[in-house]
This record gives C-alpha cells, structure tokens and sequence, in this order.
C-alpha cells in the first residue's frame, strides 16, 4: 500500500514453482509506515515464504576504505530520501551499531584499532527512523597506509614495550635482577612532526602509579621514540608482574585508547628438584597456546616457541587421549600450514646433584 493508502500491484505473474521473489523498493516510495501483502490461491504446502521490505528504497554504497595504522575511514555514498544513516562493526558474531551520522555526513572514521587486527564493517540507511537493508559488510586491516589530512592529528600511540623484552626464570640466565630498565616505544601516527610535552607513567598490579617529569621529544610524522623511565624495576622476587603504562600528551589526544599498554612480565620459580622426579603435568591448567610463552600455566618449567602463528601447545585435547592421567603437551597447528616447527623446552634445577660425582640424574616426564 503507497502512500496514498491504495494498493499498488507488483507483480501478478509469480511463478507457483517460485520459494522467493527478490524487489526493490522504488526511489519514490520511501516510507516508514508502507504494508505489504500476498494473495494468491495456493494448492500445494508452500515450505517457506520469506519477504523484505526496506525503508529506503536501496542500501547504501561506498567508496574504498583507507587504511591507516589503526585507522578505517569510510566514504559512504549518498541515499535518496535517507535521513541518517548507521555505521556498524561485527563485534562477536554479529553486527552491531557504532553511530548514527545525519544524512549530511558522508564519511565516518573509526579509530584506535590494532593494526594487527581484522575488523569487519558496513552501514545502512536510515528514513525517519527505520533502518534500511544492511550492506554488505566488508574487512580491513589496518595496519597500511597513511595518515594524511586531519584523520589522526596529535594521535601520539603507546606501541610496545623494549625492556624488559620478557619473562625470566630464576637460577638461570634469564632470570630477572632489581634493577630493569622499563623502556616503552610510542609511534607519532600524525603527518605532522610532533613537538609536543608528553608525560609517562606506569603501575605494577594495581598499586600507585609513578610518573615521571615531562619530556618534549620532536617525533617526525610516522616514527617512533624510545623513553626509559628514570628508575628500573625491581623484578627479582618470583612471581606476576602486570605493568599498566601510559603517556599523556599536553593538549589532548583524540584517541584515548591507544595511549596505554598493559603487559605482563613473571620471574618465574624455580625450585630444585629431588631425584628420582616425576613430571605427569596434572597441575597443568587446560590450556591452548599460540604464541612464544616461557612458563605454562601450572607447568612454570615448561616453554613454548613456536616457527609460524599456526604453531599450537594444548595440554588437554580429551578424556583418554593422556597417556596416565589426564594432561599430556601436544603440539601441532591449528590451521592447515606449508611448515611450522614447534619446541617444547623443560628446565629442571639439579643443583643438589654434581655428575661429576658419579650420580646419573634420572628424570622422567
């Protein structure tokens, strides 16, 4: 039904072997407030009949994305008779709504993104209220491209942290002192150099943060700077360290997100061991890993590394498939891959045994 409140045929000629009939609704009847219907004399069980009709006579269109270091900008096209329109990003397993742009914006910008990150977006067009058809939604990367004009001007990133690299163990070489510099590495994603005051900052498990006196580093467009706190860490006491660390730029940064980085170093036991041992890995926590890690939960002796980001360290796969118990290492990939080389590394403290002695250490796991 138009407008007008009178019924305007579509289509009388629908063939009975149909299940769908696909229709666009027409520029001139946008509307909020439109019936549909369907008649027809039906002689055999029809087993599903699905219908849409939008708001807005057609989706919205777009131009190509661009793509910046933790940017996606988006050109959308304009939509007759649209009076907004809706961005939205897959969050989960479902689309869901960013913002709502008046129909006079025609560009949106989503930002603090990870550059290492796939992220999936669309918009549709919204009349009066209603919202349209989705779009086809489509991905992005945003780990290319640059940064010109305005899109992220005065956008001052925190982007890794130096020192410490990583985790250490004690009674080894790895093992961490009570003296670690804590140095930080921050990105300039603005096109401009940046000459501006920034203060650093950090916390360790929650406690009192410690801020150091303000620096003026000229940073140019796109690089990075290194800044060393002026008092190392003390990180020679086993055990979690969760390092919040954050810069602040004097004049505002516009995107808040990415101006902090949480990071967690261990300094991890030890112990000796006494002979004759036996690992069977039960205090193991069920885990799935994908990434370099010195320590498994529960398993503190135990590292993995990894050749390529398919390599995959499980410690339960199911019931029985232990060979005692109901731990067991494994390692393979999660996804198909031309080659990947996975090592599992085990440290065991014999410091109670010289095998110069004579004693042949035996172990068993």
């Amino acid at each position: 039904m138009d407008n007008s409140g009178s019924w305007v045929t579509i289509s009388n000629s629908i063939s009975s072997a149909l299940r769908q009939y696909t229709w666009t609704v027409p520029a001139a009847a946008a509307t909020n407030q439109a019936l549909i219907r369907l008649t027809k004399t039906i002689r055999h069980r029809l087993a599903h009949l699905q219908y849409s009709l939008s708001s807005v006579h057609r989706h919205c269109s777009w131009h190509p994305m661009l793509n910046n270091e933790g940017y996606i900008k988006l050109n959308l096209t304009a939509v007759a008779n649209a009076t907004q329109y809706e961005v939205m990003k897959l969050r989960d397993d479902e689309m869901q709504s960013v913002a709502i742009l008046p129909n006079s914006t025609l560009t949106y910008t989503f930002n603090g993104l990870s550059k290492d990150s796939l992220y999936w977006v669309t918009t549709r067009a919204i009349y009066n209220g209603s919202p349209g058809r989705r779009d086809t939604a489509v991905y992005r990367q945003p780990g290319t491209g640059s940064c010109t004009g305005n899109i992220s001007d005065n956008d001052i990133k925190m982007e890794s942290i130096q020192s410490p690299a990583s985790s250490g163990r004690l009674l080894t070489s790895t093992a961490l002192s009570a003296s670690v510099p804590l140095t930080v590495r921050i990105k300039n994603l603005d096109d401009n150099t940046s000459n501006a005051e920034l203060t650093f900052s950090y916390s360790i498990n929650g406690g009192a943060p410690v801020t150091d006196a303000a620096v003026t580093p000229s940073i140019n467009a796109g690089a990075t700077y290194d800044y060393t706190f002026a008092t190392p860490l003390d990180l020679s006491a086993a055990g979690t360290y969760n390092i919040h660390i954050g810069v602040a730029r004097t004049g505002g940064d516009p995107v808040a997100y990415n101006d902090t980085l949480l990071v967690q170093i261990k300094q991890l036991s030890n112990p000796a061991v006494t002979l004759p041992f036996t690992d069977d890995i039960e205090a193991a926590a069920n885990q799935s890993v994908l990434i370099r890690q010195m320590g498994l939960q529960g398993a503190d002796r135990y590292d993995f590394a990894n050749s390529t980001s398919a390599g995959r360290l499980r410690t339960f796969l199911s019931t029985g498939m232990a060979y005692s118990g109901t731990k067991a290492i494994t390692l393979d990939a999660d996804k198909y891959n031309a080659g990947n080389a996975d090592t599992l590394t085990a440290t065991f403290n014999l410091a109670a045994y010289n095998a110069n002695t004579g004693l042949a250490p035996r172990l068993q796991v």
